[in-house]
């Protein structure tokens, strides 16, 4: 958390954010086609989290390395707001990881609100 917290944060949205690797767009809700730029590249620092996630087989895709991260800081009481995920940006699967704290994240299909699930983070 400490090499997370040094890094620059962009505070353009409700909530603090890092990205790297391929950047996530807001406006646009999709991942930027090109490759990443040299000064947005994944830092080392992420190497051993991937390392454990990747040989503990929890991860939605085929043990390939990340190509994008997003780093989103909540503040205590501060709570996800409900959303949908885009996921044509993201066919591949999402991994989230919480760290610092735990948190519950409630899950549901937006055609199904009555069929909800759980996860602790």
């Amino acid at each position: 958390l400490q090499q997370v917290d040094v890094m620059p944060w962009d505070n353009s949205i409700s909530r603090a954010t890092q990205h790297y690797g391929r950047r996530f767009d807001y406006r646009t809700k999709s991942v930027a086609e090109s490759e990443a730029l040299p000064d947005t590249c994944i830092p080392s620092f992420f190497d051993e989290p991937f390392r454990r996630l990747q040989e503990s087989n929890v991860l939605p895709w085929n043990g390939e390395a990340a190509n994008q991260v997003t780093v989103n800081e909540y503040l205590p009481g501060m709570g996800i707001a409900r959303h949908v995920d885009t996921h044509s940006a993201f066919e591949d699967g999402i991994a989230a990881l919480s760290l610092g704290a735990g948190i519950a994240m409630r899950m549901q299909l937006d055609r199904e609100p009555w069929h909800s699930v759980v996860i602790w983070l």
